[in-house]
């Protein structure tokens, strides 16, 4: 398999596995896509560099893995597209990485989904976060987070499951942020 010349030569790939144990990332890897192992630790192996989301119960980071936001493609480093150092000028920089003034909840990616799917939202300041999941009666079903939360965008992966672990039926869902005096809602649909 040859190495991806930064990420337009590359495709994106799901990895789902239903394993228990471990589920490792080799050294060298260049991983693009997503990783779903909810029932596993991830391990990331020296040297590896990511540009995806990972679902996991665990995730071990050795050292020296790069982790790089998801910016417009054709930025991963690898042969022929080597990571710039913090001194080098980054044209378009302020474009891509544009200052976060707003609060904001994103729409679930996926949505519908099954069985997982990520929450995004943005805080223009360092703020306390409430992020739970209703179901359709009203009923809090689970607090997926609950903490502070440091200025910037956020992910958080949801497996379909409430506070007690039990996956949930199909239905619809909704998610409510709360973030000093920020409240926001969206609805998620799960389909099996």
């Amino acid at each position: 398999m040859s190495l991806p010349n930064g990420e337009s030569d590359s495709p994106l790939v799901a990895f789902n596995t239903k394993q228990t144990t471990n589920a490792n990332w080799g050294r060298e890897a260049y991983l693009l896509g997503s990783c779903n192992a909810p029932n596993a630790k991830v391990t990331l192996v020296k040297n590896t560099q990511l540009r995806s989301s990972i679902c996991a119960k665990k995730v071990f980071v050795s050292t020296d893995c790069l982790f790089l936001h998801h910016l417009p493609s054709g930025l991963l480093p690898g042969p022929g597209n080597p990571p710039k150092s913090s001194g080098e000028d980054e044209e378009g920089s302020s474009d891509q990485l544009a200052v976060i003034s707003d609060y904001a909840l994103d729409q679930n990616n996926p949505n519908p989904f099954n069985p997982v799917t990520i929450m995004s939202f943005q805080l223009p300041v360092a703020s306390p976060v409430s992020l739970s999941i209703f179901n359709a009666n009203g009923q809090v079903v689970k607090q997926v987070a609950n903490g502070q939360f440091a200025r910037g965008r956020h992910q958080i992966v949801w497996n379909a499951t409430d506070a007690s672990g039990t996956h949930l039926v199909s239905g619809v869902y909704l998610c409510a942020i709360k973030a000093g005096e920020f409240t926001a809602q969206r609805k998620l649909l799960l389909r099996k």
